[in-house]
């Protein structure tokens, strides 16, 4: 393509913090569903772990019954419940003081004695 100008491309300059707390909001809620199943997965091998050795049975997998069983998935559960909504509450957090960064910008530097006291410039009271 000769003798054809192209118009030019603007290049981006920068990321604002309000784009990076969508993306690290998108990225944690969309990870949120993984990390439950994760915190209930821990949260019930822990629980069945602390039933076995408190009973002083076998194996994890053999000890208790189906009672340690239940025990084990409704202690995992209740403290997978807890951990999400922790995690929630981090991520919330961090996504507001990562947007709060970008909407109040640098502080603007307090006024000096000097410069209140200065007339206007145009002559204008």
């Amino acid at each position: 393509m000769t003798g054809r100008r192209t118009e030019p491309v603007p290049v981006r300059e920068g990321t604002t913090p309000e784009e990076v707390a969508r993306v690290v909001a998108l990225i944690g809620f969309v990870c949120l569903l993984p990390l439950a199943v994760v915190d209930w997965v821990l949260g019930t091998v822990t629980t069945r772990v602390l039933v076995c050795s408190a009973y002083g049975r076998g194996g994890v997998l053999d000890c208790g019954g189906s009672a340690g069983f239940g025990e084990a998935m409704l202690t995992g559960t209740l403290l997978g419940l807890l951990l999400v909504a922790l995690q929630t509450w981090l991520l919330a957090r961090v996504v507001r003081r990562v947007h709060a960064r970008g909407s109040t910008g640098h502080p603007r530097p307090a006024a000096t004695p000097s410069e209140v006291a200065r007339p206007p410039e145009n002559g204008t009271t």
